[in-house]
């Protein structure tokens, strides 16, 4: 991941080839990115046109990464509320929460809600849950 905090579009960027080898047909000249745009700082992204969308991406990797030229393929995918942000009182709710509701046998809490928002993270802490 690139966390991108020179400039005032691009949120994160992750070239995807490595981890999915053949996600591309010609590796030698082409390359898989994901681009994020938007969160809570930037929420007008969500609605933005595809053409602006397309724009931007097209900037942003010409300014980082020196990519000229068309996209071959550009997939667009609006998450309006992808990853919440949370009230700063929600570490305390869950602690209550895991010392009354969830000290119950057979009562779990679980979820992206409860500290891990990726899928990797939820996994770790499932692996802990006795």
């Amino acid at each position: 991941m690139n966390e991108h905090l020179s400039r005032d579009l691009l949120t994160a960027s992750a070239c995807s080839c490595p981890p999915f080898a053949g996600r591309v047909f010609d590796e030698s000249r082409h390359a898989s990115f994901t681009v994020l745009l938007g969160g809570s700082a930037r929420p007008n992204w969500v609605a933005a046109t595809d053409e602006s969308i397309a724009v931007a991406v097209r900037t942003e990797l010409a300014g980082l990464l020196g990519i000229q030229g068309e996209p071959l393929r550009l997939v667009i995918n609006r998450w309006p509320r992808a990853i919440p942000q949370y009230s700063t009182s929600l570490p305390e709710v869950w602690r209550s929460a895991q010392e009354t509701w969830c000290a119950a046998p057979g009562r779990v809490l679980f979820g992206n809600y409860t500290g891990q928002v990726s899928l990797r993270g939820m996994i770790e802490n499932a692996l802990t849950i006795d």
